[in-house]
């Protein structure tokens, strides 16, 4: 008898799973001999923050009765970064009826002050005019567009120096991020970093011994940056050292 139940409980299951595959089947053939029931019914995003999913749907661009194999992944991709704030989207369609848009935004990490206030992302993108309302991040200065138009891959390598410099000012401990205020470019001085009160130039080359001599001065408490100094870090083997009568003087 029990050999019996089982045979028979064996091919109920078999029973249901052929009845599950012979709907699907059906479903499927379905679908293709109906395209009206594969037309786009949804569009969803995810990772957009600042871009708001109606901005985004409208460059997307896809109209009503469209159906999913007619959707192009990489041309709504690439419509949908042209929103200001997306640096990359990812698209893919999910049948029946769904097309999924994953997106990349742009993070500020400093101003550019160009012939405008740009926000620039940690890549040394500039992306979009700053936010008046939106400011507090350091400002990277001497970037102008006449040097532009002189030396046109020029600002890209300005912009990343002046990011990668910040970044090991902080990382190493040396000068918090959020001290910093500015950061000056010139082509004959190199980088001028203003923190809340002090000044700290950095040459061009041979960032890393520089790096290291401000260390060694902020350790022996040579230098206080809570106190007004002007640091000169361009020279080969040593520093230039002097107290800054006000945090404005020169």
């Amino acid at each position: 008898m029990r050999n019996v139940l089982s045979t028979y409980r064996a091919r109920a299951a078999l029973g249901a799973a052929g009845l599950a595959a012979m709907i699907l089947g059906v479903a499927t053939v379905g679908y293709v001999a109906r395209p009206d029931l594969l037309y786009v019914e949804h569009i969803t995003f995810s990772g957009n923050g600042h871009a708001a999913a109606g901005e985004l749907r409208h460059l997307a661009d896809v109209p009503n009765g469209t159906r999913i194999w007619e959707v192009d992944p990489e041309r709504v991709a690439a419509d949908v970064e042209r929103h200001p704030w997306v640096r990359r989207a990812e698209v893919r369609r999910v049948f029946p009826d769904r097309v999924e848009v994953v997106v990349e935004e742009h993070a500020p990490t400093a101003l550019l002050h160009f012939d405008r206030m740009l926000y620039v992302n940690a890549h040394g993108e500039a992306f979009l005019e700053a936010s008046p309302l939106d400011l507090d991040y350091p400002s990277i200065t001497g970037v102008s567009p006449d040097l532009a138009r002189a030396h046109p891959d020029l600002p890209g390598r300005v912009v990343k120096s002046a990011l990668h410099l910040l970044g090991e000012l902080d990382t190493r401990g040396l000068v918090s991020r959020d001290l910093v205020d500015e950061v000056h470019f010139s082509r004959t001085r190199g980088f001028t970093v203003h923190t809340r009160g002090s000044r700290l130039l950095f040459a061009l080359e041979g960032l890393d011994g520089q790096l290291e001599r401000l260390g060694s001065l902020l350790a022996s408490g040579t230098v206080d940056l809570d106190r007004p100094f002007h640091v000169d870090l361009g020279p080969r083997s040593v520093a230039i050292v002097r107290p800054l009568g006000s945090p404005g003087e020169g």
